[in-house]
């Protein structure tokens, strides 16, 4: 799911919004190597999907999946949102 209130949305405005940038970037350096660099390029080099997929050498698919996966581990990480676990 991508739409409003999802886990998703939520880590998209949390990386685009947020006030805490060291906070943000300490949560990337928990994710797998591979979401934390397409998360980097897309939102702080601003690449598209098909840019970091011939930068990183690997299926626009993929670059799509590492950033549905990183974004909702970031949101578990980050805040509330609706994919948060309670510890």
């Amino acid at each position: 799911m991508t739409g409003p209130g999802s886990a998703v949305q939520y880590a998209d405005d949390i990386i685009k919004l947020s006030d805490d940038h060291a906070e943000v970037w300490e949560a990337i350096r928990t994710l797998p190597p591979s979401q934390a660099q397409v998360i980097a390029l897309h939102y702080y080099e601003d690449y598209s999907i098909a840019q970091i997929a011939v930068a990183l050498g690997r299926a626009p698919g993929t670059i799509k999946a590492q950033l549905h996966q990183g974004r909702r581990k970031l949101a578990r990480l980050l805040g509330t949102g609706p994919d948060r676990r309670s510890t």
